[in-house]
């Protein structure tokens, strides 16, 4: 059970910091399953143990519930991911209703923000669960693809964005002419993104700790302190899936990253 004792905490030496100047570590601080909470104080059980995950004022938590397709309209930021559909179209087996910011689809809670992957700050890798190093290497599928940007139209089962697309692992862009860097914003483009019966649908929203439950997954992003408790700057929580947290979801657990989080010249 979480202690509600007080501890003074100190960033890990080496942590990278933010934009505001607070401690982030690169990969998640701990991920897995909310086990309990005691006010703005969470128990995360992941694959190495359980971790102590304090919230504070400034933590940005944001939640993925699930959705149908009457929510994504005309305008809506989304991204999409699937598998390669005939020329150039992606067919979704997913696709996120992501939060505008003045209008502007940023990707922050898509691909990536600001070069970085899903769910992570820039450059993060959110998919791997606390404390965990891969010891095998799986090969990855070759026809993965995905799409990210704002909603055009409608029409039947296809839906039309000004964004940006994505074919094969590891999120190399499909649109424009030149492999997109930290500095470059790749150009937009009209993509068709095809939905089906199979489709699902979710949507990512801020939200406060008043909404965390114990059984809902749990991503932390902040600086740890010399006995592993983390004070959080950013979560991200989502529904189990088969009744369990596993490391990572969709493209953006370790799939498609860097460019995508520059579409925020996906506004048109």
């Amino acid at each position: 059970a979480a202690s509600a004792s007080t501890t003074v905490l100190t960033a890990t030496p080496g942590a990278e910091t933010d934009r505001t100047g607070a401690a982030t570590s690169f990969a998640p601080a701990a991920s897995g399953t909310i086990a309990s909470i005691l006010g703005q104080s969470l128990e995360v059980q992941g694959a190495n143990g359980q971790t102590t995950v304090n919230l504070t004022a400034k933590t940005a938590i944001t939640a993925t519930v699930a959705v149908a397709l009457k929510e994504i309209t005309k305008g809506t930021c989304i991204s999409a991911t699937g598998t390669k559909g005939t020329g150039g179209k992606v067919d979704a087996t997913l696709i996120t209703i992501e939060p505008s910011v003045k209008g502007a689809c940023t990707g922050r809670g898509g691909f990536g923000g600001g070069g970085g992957i899903r769910g992570g700050p820039g450059g993060a890798f959110p998919g791997r669960p606390t404390g965990s190093v891969p010891t095998t290497r799986s090969r990855a599928p070759t026809n993965v693809a995905g799409a990210f940007g704002k909603v055009l139209s409608l029409s039947g089962q296809t839906i039309t964005i000004q964004g940006i697309s994505f074919a094969g692992f590891g999120g190399r862009p499909t649109t424009g002419t030149s492999r997109p860097t930290r500095t470059t914003t790749p150009k937009t483009s009209r993509e068709t993104v095809v939905v089906s019966s199979k489709t699902k649908y979710s949507k990512t929203e801020r939200v406060t700790y008043h909404a965390l439950k114990v059984g809902e997954c749990a991503t932390a992003f902040g600086g740890t302190n010399d006995i592993g408790v983390v004070t959080a700057t950013r979560l991200t929580v989502t529904q189990p899936t088969g009744g369990s947290c596993t490391a990572g979801s969709g493209f953006g657990r370790g799939g498609f990253g860097g460019a995508a989080g520059a579409a925020a010249g996906a506004t048109s």
